[in-house]
């Protein structure tokens, strides 16, 4: 292996790496949105879906 080929599997490894992660954080969102729908507390939504308080508010309006 030569070092482009090094560093293109690197960053594809990265690329991914991200895609996954923000895949996470989307679909994190989508449940938290459903539970404040439900009338879940802020809180609790953040305390369960491990996004910060902040996000969770942003999603409520």
């Amino acid at each position: 292996m030569n070092i482009a080929q090094f560093l293109r599997e690197e960053g594809m490894a990265q690329g991914l790496n991200q895609g996954r992660a923000e895949g996470i954080e989307q679909e994190a969102l989508r449940i938290a949105k459903v539970m404040l729908e439900k009338g879940l507390q802020p809180e609790t939504v953040s305390q369960l879906t491990g996004l910060a308080p902040e996000i969770v508010e942003q999603a409520r309006h």
